[in-house]
């Protein structure tokens, strides 16, 4: 859904299908001012929906990618390892400093 709103008419205007592709980004890009003029936001960001739809894709590939090489998911200053496809387990320096692992931290007693 996403990639085929942001990316793919992008991706079209190198190719055969210009005029749709460019219809498909005009009708984004009044979608996004008439958005932007009802909620008295600023037009820069009209320009930027795309790079950050881009980007949030790209955060997503990353961690995709990480995963499926058995990486580390590192998340404020802190990595988790994934056992069994659930439950991240702290790392050592989590629990030398007394961390609670994620599952226990959402628990309610």
């Amino acid at each position: 859904g996403y990639a085929s709103l942001f990316v793919h008419p992008f991706l079209l205007l190198m190719s055969s299908y210009r005029l749709p592709s460019a219809l498909v980004i005009g009708w984004l890009g009044i979608l996004r001012v008439v958005v932007n003029w009802r909620f008295n936001q600023p037009l820069i960001n009209v320009l930027t929906t795309p790079i950050a739809a881009w980007s949030v894709m790209a955060f997503g590939l990353n961690a995709w990618f990480r995963r499926m090489r058995g990486g580390h998911i590192v998340w404020k200053d802190r990595a988790y390892t994934l056992k069994n496809g659930s439950v991240p387990s702290p790392t050592p320096r989590d629990v030398a400093q007394g961390l609670r692992p994620y599952a226990d931290a959402h628990d309610d007693p």
